[in-house]
């Protein structure tokens, strides 16, 4: 089941159903994974800078580099194949993070749920694969 809603800002999300939702909660639960590991590198001070940097920078590079019409425009335009070797980076660097402060428990917990949201978005990650940028 889907909510419709629109995007006062320039283009409109049609459609919203809960896969959307879970990856959305993945992408955040992914950035707290890339501030445990940046907290886990650090002694002291370093750590906290570290916990707020490391996520700042993934998020950054998430947003920017992007493939065009995914939805909404690109800020810097890449093939669908380099894209989907950064959401495979971000996401094992999380499911590492995580494992680094939480233990092996919720990283497996985080990288199934993950896996899951993927195999049901299946047709996107064929249109990334064909996509040249």
């Amino acid at each position: 089941m889907a909510c419709r809603f629109a995007y006062r800002g320039g283009w409109p999300l049609e459609k919203v159903g809960w896969n959307d939702a879970l990856r959305f909660l993945l992408e955040l639960v992914a950035l707290a994974g890339w501030g445990m590991l940046g907290h886990s590198l650090g002694r002291g001070v370093a750590r906290w800078v570290l916990a707020v940097a490391i996520p700042v920078t993934v998020a950054t590079i998430w947003a920017v580099f992007r493939v065009p019409n995914d939805p909404g425009p690109a800020p810097v335009a890449i093939s669908g194949q380099i894209r989907i070797l950064l959401e495979v980076g971000v996401f094992a660097g999380a499911t590492y993070g995580i494992s680094r402060q939480l233990g092996t428990g919720p990283a497996v917990g985080f990288l199934a749920v993950t896996l899951l949201h993927y195999a049901l978005a299946w047709e996107r990650l064929i249109r990334l694969a064909k996509r040249d940028g």
